[in-house]
């Protein structure tokens, strides 16, 4: 422990003599006996006004910031001086004097890594960590890359989605007392509440599902839970004491009649990856903001845990998480809303600072599942000691954001504030319950219809672009098989074409089906999905059978050439004599870079994989596959000794990001280069003799890919080839 010695000596040296410091006057004994906050005669629909300010600390105590703030892990020892009249500059340059020739902190002290290049921290990690900047009020975050903005929900919320203005309108209702206390226990009720709060008609809800012995256990909850936030009151308690002793009682009083609504503790929950939150100006990205709990959606509880399996199987290993974070209990459980506490003099913008960059990071991981996905708003909950309060983080399709607050939700020093609050908490969880639960089930399939939405936009929206391919649909009987066919869209789209739809077979094909196997959500009729792994042999009753087998987007990401034609094998040993295989694949630059001419999306396909030669092919990832269809198909055929028919190949710019036309369609374009970003970090781990790139230039290459999407946008080639097998 030298180095702990070494540096606390240091420090040491630079505190003045204690005559020269100043004397702490002693604190007052603190009274036994506690005195109960007097509470004002006011009527229970009155509004609720906010506490009286507390009485200021000793000034021997902590900052009260440092008490205010959410408890985060500590991440370096630092040394504290209270009371202490020092020379900032002149203690700085004693200390820094002191420090000269001291060991380094080890890494499990501080493991933060240095800037410098090179350095070993940043070596061992291999993964380069951008400056953060801190921020501490909104007005910076206008300076950010999403132009963060805040507005006043009570004037703009027009500006916000139907179903969203619903939700803000039923809240605005339970905050006036409609409908709160039920009428079976409003005798109970209003002796626990005291002459000071009267029940007026429209307070009580007639119709109530809970028997009267559950309702009473829920009153007397809810007097504990006003017992403890008085308490916390007079007692000045830091936040920590208010979140375990209030807040978290409130939240399972609200949530325990929702079995598909929970919430969790996550203040220790970090947002990852680092470049999901917003960056400024400068290029430094914004301070990760921690918040203390997020409501989720149970995926089990919710039936949407299929889709929710699906979406992580196919995610980079490092990237398995429906949100912002990798915090494991949450990494199935989407989060839904998300709650800052403070106590009640700690600083409200601050908090909404932490909100929204945790709101920014949730949005973006959002629109990179889910391209195209319309539910780009998230209800956010700011609490400042007893009172709650509803805000809601907005995202364009051109990625900026806004925040919108505040509407009072209840809060908990009396009853009728618990109850109001009670309600509005509970109207949440019915969103969660349904609307959320919507979106987070159609968003996998939003991602995967992209894909080929794009694909085919290139080919003037045609599926099958093959001569003949009318005449095939004509058919009756027809057996048609997609591989990768994820939720079986392609072949609902392709069924509308068929001549006979009701006497045709349809299998989609996936390692992950979504949304399960048995395509009763989200699958058109007569669509059949498969559980089936393409690198592995196909079921053998299966072999022979189809009149046409497809695949889209599979090629780029094969490891080896030999891979590819092992695949495209497998598949053409399916076909019956005369039937047809169709490939569609992006076919992106490849080659060597050329710093000097090519455009970031070039230097960003071409560092992907490898210049088309043979060692390198052996080696790893080989992205000229695309170019060469033709090629593969042929050698696949030679390898099942058959000479196809009627082969051709068709090549045809595809448009992304910006170049697209329409909002969604470049949007389409935006999130699925995201996705290619994650598939290829999956597939360097899987196989990290392929990488050519180190993780700063592999940084610096997604970051000017993804501005050249949104300024100008690019443009891809899109090849298809296709053949026939020989009748026999």
């Amino acid at each position: 422990m030298a180095w702990l010695a070494s540096r606390v000596g240091a420090w040491l040296s630079t505190i003045p003599p204690s005559s020269s410091l100043p004397t702490a006057q002693p604190t007052p004994p603190r009274p036994l006996k506690r005195r109960r906050l007097a509470l004002a005669d006011r009527d229970i629909n009155a509004a609720m006004s906010p506490p009286n300010t507390p009485a200021k600390r000793p000034k021997t105590a902590p900052a009260a910031d440092a008490l205010d703030d959410t408890p985060r892990p500590q991440r370096a020892i630092a040394p504290l001086v209270a009371n202490t009249v020092l020379s900032q500059a002149g203690a700085v340059a004693q200390y820094a004097a002191a420090l000269n020739g001291a060991p380094d902190v080890p890494d499990a002290v501080d493991a933060r890594p240095t800037s410098t290049a090179g350095s070993t921290s940043t070596a061992a990690s291999g993964k380069r960590k951008r400056p953060r900047s801190p921020v501490k009020a909104m007005a910076d975050l206008r300076l950010a890359d999403a132009g963060i903005e805040y507005r006043d929900l009570e004037k703009r919320v027009d500006e916000l989605p139907a179903q969203v203005r619903q939700l803000h309108d039923d809240i605005l209702a339970c905050a006036d007392g409609e409908a709160i206390v039920p009428a079976d226990i409003s005798a109970d009720f209003a002796r626990a509440a005291g002459r000071h709060h009267r029940l007026r008609p429209h307070n009580l809800r007639t119709h109530d599902a809970l028997p009267k012995e559950t309702l009473l256990a829920e009153l007397r909850e809810a007097e504990r839970v006003r017992d403890a936030t008085l308490e916390c009151i007079e007692e000045h308690d830091a936040e920590p004491t208010w979140n375990s002793e209030v807040h978290c009682r409130i939240l399972r009083l609200a949530l325990e009649h929702h079995p598909a609504v929970g919430y969790k503790d996550v203040t220790t929950a970090k947002i990852w990856p680092a470049h999901l939150a917003p960056a400024l100006a400068s290029g430094d990205l914004v301070e990760s903001k921690m918040v203390d709990y997020a409501i989720y959606l149970c995926p089990e509880r919710a039936g949407i845990k299929q889709a929710v399996d699906g979406l992580l199987q196919r995610q980079p290993l490092g990237l398995q998480s429906v949100n912002q974070t990798r915090y494991d209990s949450l990494r199935h459980r989407p989060i839904a809303i998300s709650v800052e506490t403070k106590t009640p003099d700690a600083s409200e913008e601050q908090a909404k600072v932490q909100l929204i960059v945790w709101a920014a990071a949730q949005l973006n991981r959002l629109r990179m599942l889910s391209p195209g996905v319309h539910l780009l708003v998230l209800p956010l909950l700011f609490v400042s000691g007893p009172s709650w309060h509803l805000l809601f983080a907005s995202m364009d399709p051109d990625g900026s954001l806004r925040l919108y607050g505040k509407l009072d939700m209840g809060e908990t020093r009396s009853l009728p504030g618990s109850y109001k609050l009670l309600a509005s908490l509970r109207r949440l969880a019915a969103w969660v319950e349904h609307d959320f639960r919507d979106c987070a089930n159609t968003a996998e399939q939003k991602r995967l219809h992209a894909q080929l939405i794009i694909g085919a936009a290139a080919f003037d929206n045609q599926l099958l672009v093959f001569p003949g391919a009318e005449d095939l649909l004509a058919r009756p009987n027809l057996r048609i098989l997609d591989n990768a066919g994820a939720d079986g869209f392609q072949l609902t789209e392709l069924r509308k074409q068929l001549k006979h739809p009701e006497s045709a077979e349809l299998v989609s094909a996936d390692i992950a089906p979504f949304p399960g196997e048995t395509g009763e959500i989200g699958v058109g009729e007569g669509v059949r999905l498969v559980k089936q792994d393409f690198t592995e042999d196909w079921p053998s009753e299966w072999e022979g059978k189809f009149d046409l087998v497809l695949q889209r987007t599979c090629l780029s990401f094969h490891p080896t050439w030999s891979s590819a034609v092992a695949t495209t094998h497998r598949l053409l040993r399916l076909l019956r004599p005369g039937g047809w295989i169709q490939l569609v694949d992006g076919a992106p630059p490849y080659g060597p870079v050329q710093p000097a001419t090519d455009p970031p999306h070039a230097k960003f396909f071409k560092s992907i994989g490898r210049a088309p030669s043979p060692a390198d092919a052996a080696n790893g990832i080989d992205p000229p596959i695309p170019t060469r269809l033709p090629e593969l198909l042929a050698e696949a055929a030679a390898t099942e000794g058959v000479v196809l028919e009627n082969s051709g190949e068709r090549r045809e710019p595809s448009k992304w990001g910006k170049a697209a036309d329409g909002e969604e369609m470049q949007d389409l374009g935006v999130q699925t280069i995201m996705g290619i970003v994650e598939n290829v970090e999956k597939l360097w781990e899987r196989y990290p003799q392929v990488r050519r790139v180190g993780p700063e230039e592999w940084e610096r290459l997604t970051e000017d890919v993804m501005r050249e999407l949104r300024e100008v946008g690019f443009e891809i080639e899109t090849a298809a080839v296709w053949g026939r097998r020989p009748e026999v």
